[in-house]
Protein backbone atom coordinates (compact mmCIF):
# COMPACT_ATOMS: atom_id res chain seq x y z
CA UNK A 1 0.00 0.00 0.00
CA UNK A 2 1.48 3.52 -0.52
CA UNK A 3 1.69 6.45 1.46
CA UNK A 4 4.51 8.42 2.77
CA UNK A 5 7.67 6.68 2.81
CA UNK A 6 8.35 5.85 6.92
CA UNK A 7 11.42 8.00 8.42
CA UNK A 8 13.65 5.19 8.10
CA UNK A 9 13.47 4.38 4.59
CA UNK A 10 13.86 8.52 3.87
CA UNK A 11 17.28 7.83 6.43
CA UNK A 12 18.43 4.78 4.27
CA UNK A 13 17.42 6.84 0.55
CA UNK A 14 19.33 9.56 2.42
CA UNK A 15 22.68 7.39 2.85
CA UNK A 16 22.67 5.65 -0.43
CA UNK A 17 22.73 9.06 -2.39
CA UNK A 18 25.90 9.98 -0.20
CA UNK A 19 24.32 11.63 2.60
CA UNK A 20 22.11 15.04 2.54
CA UNK A 21 25.77 17.18 2.78
CA UNK A 22 26.49 15.10 -0.61
CA UNK A 23 23.08 15.91 -2.17
CA UNK A 24 23.57 19.75 -1.05
CA UNK A 25 27.11 20.12 -2.65
CA UNK A 26 25.45 18.23 -5.54
CA UNK A 27 22.75 21.26 -6.17
CA UNK A 28 25.32 23.76 -5.03
CA UNK A 29 27.85 22.84 -7.66
CA UNK A 30 24.78 23.14 -10.66
CA UNK A 31 23.41 26.41 -9.70
CA UNK A 32 22.58 26.98 -13.27
CA UNK A 33 20.84 23.87 -14.05
CA UNK A 34 17.22 24.68 -13.67
CA UNK A 35 16.46 20.83 -13.73
CA UNK A 36 19.07 19.98 -10.93
CA UNK A 37 17.89 22.49 -8.68
CA UNK A 38 13.88 21.08 -9.09
CA UNK A 39 15.30 17.96 -8.42
CA UNK A 40 16.51 18.93 -5.51
CA UNK A 41 13.93 20.55 -3.70
CA UNK A 42 11.93 17.85 -4.68
CA UNK A 43 14.75 15.78 -2.71
CA UNK A 44 14.73 17.73 0.08
CA UNK A 45 10.35 18.13 0.44
CA UNK A 46 10.71 13.93 0.52
CA UNK A 47 13.54 14.28 3.38
CA UNK A 48 11.32 16.59 5.48
CA UNK A 49 9.32 14.03 6.70
CA UNK A 50 12.46 13.09 9.54
CA UNK A 51 13.39 15.88 11.61
CA UNK A 52 16.92 14.42 11.91
CA UNK A 53 17.06 14.85 8.21
CA UNK A 54 15.58 18.27 8.24
CA UNK A 55 18.77 19.21 10.47
CA UNK A 56 21.06 17.95 8.56
CA UNK A 57 19.88 19.77 5.42
CA UNK A 58 19.95 22.85 7.47
CA UNK A 59 23.63 22.34 9.02
CA UNK A 60 24.06 21.16 5.09
CA UNK A 61 23.25 24.81 3.41
CA UNK A 62 20.23 23.54 2.14
CA UNK A 63 17.90 26.05 3.53
CA UNK A 64 20.29 28.73 1.80
CA UNK A 65 20.47 26.59 -1.47
CA UNK A 66 17.17 26.31 -1.89
CA UNK A 67 16.50 29.98 -1.29
CA UNK A 68 19.18 30.66 -3.89
CA UNK A 69 17.20 28.34 -6.40
CA UNK A 70 14.39 29.87 -6.30
CA UNK A 71 16.47 33.72 -6.73
CA UNK A 72 17.91 32.34 -9.93
CA UNK A 73 15.56 30.47 -11.56
CA UNK A 74 12.83 33.27 -10.72
CA UNK A 75 10.53 32.40 -14.42
CA UNK A 76 11.39 28.73 -13.70
CA UNK A 77 7.37 27.06 -12.75
CA UNK A 78 9.04 23.78 -11.93
CA UNK A 79 11.76 24.97 -9.80
CA UNK A 80 9.18 27.44 -8.25
CA UNK A 81 7.01 24.52 -7.17
CA UNK A 82 9.38 22.29 -5.77
CA UNK A 83 11.33 25.24 -3.89
CA UNK A 84 7.91 26.13 -2.25
CA UNK A 85 6.83 22.65 -1.64
CA UNK A 86 10.24 22.15 0.17
CA UNK A 87 9.78 25.21 2.11
CA UNK A 88 6.78 24.25 3.24
CA UNK A 89 8.50 21.18 4.39
CA UNK A 90 11.19 22.87 6.54
CA UNK A 91 9.34 25.45 7.96
CA UNK A 92 7.82 23.12 10.80
CA UNK A 93 11.11 23.06 12.48
CA UNK A 94 11.99 25.95 14.55
CA UNK A 95 15.58 25.23 13.08
CA UNK A 96 14.88 25.94 9.77
CA UNK A 97 11.85 28.03 9.85
CA UNK A 98 14.46 30.77 11.13
CA UNK A 99 17.10 29.50 8.24
CA UNK A 100 14.03 30.46 6.16
CA UNK A 101 13.15 33.58 7.78
CA UNK A 102 16.99 35.07 8.00
CA UNK A 103 17.79 33.60 4.55
CA UNK A 104 15.46 36.15 2.59
CA UNK A 105 13.01 32.68 2.73
CA UNK A 106 9.91 34.82 3.78
CA UNK A 107 10.15 37.45 0.75
CA UNK A 108 10.75 34.49 -2.03
CA UNK A 109 7.49 32.94 -0.80
CA UNK A 110 5.59 35.68 -0.60
CA UNK A 111 6.94 36.94 -4.24
CA UNK A 112 6.08 33.47 -5.72
CA UNK A 113 2.33 33.81 -4.59
CA UNK A 114 2.39 37.62 -6.13
CA UNK A 115 3.93 36.88 -9.28
CA UNK A 116 2.54 35.25 -12.71
CA UNK A 117 2.29 32.90 -13.87
CA UNK A 118 0.02 33.23 -10.94
CA UNK A 119 0.35 28.79 -10.09
CA UNK A 120 -1.70 27.30 -7.84
CA UNK A 121 0.47 24.59 -6.69
CA UNK A 122 3.29 27.48 -6.10
CA UNK A 123 1.14 29.69 -4.13
CA UNK A 124 -0.58 26.49 -2.37
CA UNK A 125 2.80 25.52 -1.07
CA UNK A 126 4.05 29.03 -0.57
CA UNK A 127 0.92 29.32 2.00
CA UNK A 128 1.39 26.88 3.68
CA UNK A 129 5.11 27.15 4.17
CA UNK A 130 4.07 30.65 5.18
CA UNK A 131 1.48 29.25 7.78
CA UNK A 132 3.98 26.74 8.76
CA UNK A 133 6.25 29.77 9.76
CA UNK A 134 3.66 31.52 11.75
CA UNK A 135 3.56 29.08 14.50
CA UNK A 136 7.25 29.86 15.62
CA UNK A 137 7.52 33.17 17.88
CA UNK A 138 7.37 36.04 16.17
CA UNK A 139 7.82 35.11 12.62
CA UNK A 140 4.24 35.88 12.11
CA UNK A 141 4.35 39.25 12.48
CA UNK A 142 7.48 39.55 10.41
CA UNK A 143 5.65 37.37 7.42
CA UNK A 144 2.99 40.51 7.86
CA UNK A 145 5.15 43.03 7.74
CA UNK A 146 6.90 41.72 4.48
CA UNK A 147 3.54 42.10 2.87
CA UNK A 148 0.31 40.42 3.45
CA UNK A 149 0.56 37.27 2.12
CA UNK A 150 -2.84 36.99 1.59
CA UNK A 151 -2.98 40.53 -0.79
CA UNK A 152 -0.42 37.97 -2.58
CA UNK A 153 -2.03 34.60 -2.86
CA UNK A 154 -5.52 36.36 -4.18
CA UNK A 155 -3.35 38.35 -7.06
CA UNK A 156 -1.16 35.43 -7.89
CA UNK A 157 -3.81 35.06 -10.33
CA UNK A 158 -7.16 36.68 -12.05
CA UNK A 159 -9.33 33.90 -11.26
CA UNK A 160 -7.80 33.04 -7.02
CA UNK A 161 -7.21 29.47 -6.84
CA UNK A 162 -10.50 27.46 -5.43
CA UNK A 163 -10.24 26.11 -1.84
CA UNK A 164 -10.31 22.77 -3.19
CA UNK A 165 -7.84 22.83 -5.68
CA UNK A 166 -4.84 24.66 -2.79
CA UNK A 167 -6.48 21.96 -0.25
CA UNK A 168 -5.74 19.14 -3.02
CA UNK A 169 -2.26 19.71 -3.54
CA UNK A 170 0.07 16.65 -2.16
CA UNK A 171 1.19 18.41 1.27
CA UNK A 172 4.90 17.40 2.92
CA UNK A 173 5.00 14.85 5.48
CA UNK A 174 2.19 15.56 8.01
CA UNK A 175 3.45 17.10 12.01
CA UNK A 176 1.20 18.23 14.39
CA UNK A 177 2.26 21.72 14.77
CA UNK A 178 0.91 23.82 18.38
CA UNK A 179 -1.43 26.89 17.95
CA UNK A 180 0.75 30.15 18.14
CA UNK A 181 0.44 31.58 21.63
CA UNK A 182 -1.14 34.67 20.30
CA UNK A 183 -1.81 34.45 16.75
CA UNK A 184 -0.62 37.88 14.42
CA UNK A 185 -3.63 40.16 13.88
CA UNK A 186 -4.52 40.08 10.30
CA UNK A 187 -3.78 42.95 8.42
CA UNK A 188 -6.34 45.36 7.73
CA UNK A 189 -8.00 45.16 4.64
CA UNK A 190 -7.25 47.62 1.76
Amino acid sequence: VGGAPSTADLEKAAAAAGGVQSIVELATGFREAPAVQARFAAVVRELSGSDGLVEEVSSAGGTEALIAAAQKHYANLEVQVHVAGALRGLAELEMTALDIATGSGIEVLVDACARPPGSAEVAGHAAGALWGLTVHEGLGALIVALGSPIDALLGAAPRPPTARAVQSLPAAPARTLPAPADPPPLPASR
